[in-house]
């Protein structure tokens, strides 16, 4: 594994990450190995430094060494003055973001969650159901009769709203 380079400005963002009180500890983590690593060019010396295995130390130098590309042209952008430093400290965190992981598939489709939240956007009345405001539960109940799905929860339809912004009359 090749030793790490990093900018004066890099190095400034990543001990910045690593300084404070709010950085989330998985972020001041994953910056502290990089900038360890760029400083010792020993993995052995970065995992006994942040108390990791050298599985980590080179999971997280591997994600930086891949990353190569995006740093140049952040580097590029804040360099022109196109980039402010929040943002480009922001992308740099971004390098450190977990990988997505594999999970059980979604249950509803997009277009099925919109159809939902359509619904629950109109008044029942216009719908058929003989009430003037919306609970999850007639939601719930609407949405099944209506045939957009076959089974759904009234914590899932609560969800949908939640996050839809759309206004609603009540849970």
């Amino acid at each position: 594994m090749e030793k790490l380079t990093l900018t004066k400005t890099q190095q400034e963002l990543l001990t910045i990450i690593t300084l404070q009180k709010t950085s989330p500890q998985r972020l001041v983590l994953r910056a502290g190995i990089i900038l360890d690593y760029a400083q010792s060019g020993s993995k052995q010396a970065t995992a006994n430094a942040s108390s990791t295995g050298r599985q980590t130390i080179y999971r997280w130098i591997t994600r930086w060494q891949e990353s190569d590309a995006e740093l140049e042209l952040l580097e590029t952008e804040y360099g022109a003055h196109r980039l402010s430093g929040p943002a480009y400290r922001r992308a740099l965190a971004a390098v450190f973001d977990d990988a997505p992981r594999p999970g059980h598939p979604t249950t509803f489709t997009e277009e099925q969650k919109q159809r939902i939240i359509a619904l629950a956007a109109d008044e029942p009345e216009k719908a058929g159901i003989p009430i003037t405001h919306w609970t999850c539960n007639t939601l719930r109940d609407a949405v099944i009769d209506k045939g957009i799905v076959p089974t759904i929860s009234r914590s899932h339809v609560w969800h949908f709203l939640k996050y839809s912004h759309t206004p609603t009359s009540s849970q």
